[in-house]
């Protein structure tokens, strides 16, 4: 009789613990608006939650509720390896992505990156999804580290990196685990649907940045003004001399 309570109490607390923290989470970002200054409030609702950030997030959640319960663990701890790694060789990744062109003004292509890694591995399915998701879920936490990296405002203030940090893994945590509760059969036609989506964003964002974009036309060319020196026009501005033959008076006589 107790192992069949346990195991009712251990059910009821799988399939709520998704919402419950969705509600936990609704209840620190109120406390945050409350409590944190403005400037760390106004990042984390327009960059951390930015759809460049959730979109990989919640397609990363979906995936980790198409495979069996036990895998959820494995994947969240290689999302959190991808996240530990990438901050503390933040500068050597920062910089290898620097090299791709357009890389720099489209975040380091982190949400193309995150896309198309997610996007292959909702669309596989069977023993290749869950051994894709492990690898996805490492590169999903580093391209979230450093996206949240290169646009913390602040550059030394602990405090946003954390932030968007634990938002993240608070959107990707209820994706998942809400997902693995109410699992149902059309989730897995859902999830390559969505696959598709993701890959299309990611080659479309990802292309956008590499196309070389197209060089203004060149200025005309204005010849230089040729200014002449004082002495080439002597009798210029002077006053006008008489012309020859009218120096005689003779010629004005009857």
């Amino acid at each position: 009789m107790s192992a069949e309570i346990i195991a009712s109490v251990s059910a009821s607390t799988r399939r709520w613990a998704g919402p419950a923290l969705a509600v936990a989470g609704l209840v620190g970002f109120g406390l945050l608006v409350t409590l944190a200054e403005t400037s760390l409030r106004d990042w984390v609702f327009q960059s951390a939650f930015a759809p460049a950030r959730v979109v990989p997030l919640i397609g990363l959640g979906i995936a980790s509720c198409l495979v069996r319960p036990a895998i959820l663990p494995i994947g969240l701890a290689a999302w959190g390896l991808g996240v530990g790694v990438a901050l503390a060789l933040q500068d050597r990744l920062i910089a290898a992505l620097a090299t791709i062109p357009g890389a720099t003004t489209h975040h380091y292509l982190t949400l193309p990156i995150a896309c198309l890694f997610v996007g292959a591995t909702l669309i596989i399915g069977g023993w290749a999804r869950v051994w894709l998701l492990l690898p996805t879920s490492f590169v999903v936490g580093a391209m979230l580290a450093i996206a949240t990296v290169v646009s913390d405002p602040s550059l030394a203030d602990p405090r946003y990196v954390v932030s968007g940090i634990a938002s993240g893994l608070w959107v990707f945590l209820i994706v998942g685990l809400t997902g693995q509760a109410f699992k149902a059969r059309w989730f897995a036609i859902a999830g390559r649907i969505v696959g598709s989506w993701l890959v299309a964003i990611g080659l479309l964002f990802g292309g956008a940045a590499l196309i070389p974009k197209p060089k203004p036309p060149a200025p005309p060319v204005v010849p230089p003004s040729v200014i002449p020196s004082p002495d080439a026009f002597p009798d210029f501005g002077g006053m006008p001399g008489v012309p020859a033959g009218l120096d005689d008076e003779r010629v004005f006589q009857p």
